[in-house]
């Protein structure tokens, strides 16, 4: 009889739990591409004062380069060499893409707020060169594993 009261114990605090993290994970938005390049296009709108048709010029610009991403993405898979050329290559040019559509002023805005950008998220290439977890070097892992 306690094993039976102590075995749906445990099944109500396992169902409580799983309910629980079901609702959390649904109340978060999902994080897409299309969902940054719109936060990333609304900034922009504030910070270079875009008017309404540079607006639709550059978004038109940023989901052909997601687009153009997503079909080279399998291209490049396993080989982290080319994925990071044609990344650098492909920002490039999306880059000098959307400065086409901006006057001089806003040219220059532009290239303070990529500069801004590399300030706060230095190279990740210099971050993946370093010890890697699970090299056998830099101590113990996490966890205990």
């Amino acid at each position: 009889m306690r094993t039976g009261k102590l075995a749906m114990l445990i099944l109500a605090a396992v169902l409580a739990g799983s309910m629980i993290g079901a609702t959390a994970a649904s109340a978060q938005p999902e994080k897409t591409e299309p969902d940054r390049a719109e936060r990333r296009l609304e900034m922009l709108k504030d910070r270079l004062k875009l008017d309404d048709n540079q607006v639709q010029k550059i978004r038109a610009i940023m989901e052909e380069s997601r687009k153009g991403a997503e079909a080279e993405r399998s291209k490049h898979m396993g080989d982290r060499e080319a994925a990071e050329k044609f990344r650098t290559e492909h920002r490039k040019a999306t880059d000098e893409k959307i400065k086409g559509v901006l006057n001089d002023e806003q040219k220059k805005e532009y290239d303070k707020i990529k500069e801004d950008r590399r300030q706060n998220f230095p190279d990740r290439k210099g971050r993946r060169e370093g010890v890697r977890r699970g090299s056998g070097q830099g101590g113990p892992r996490r966890g205990g594993r």
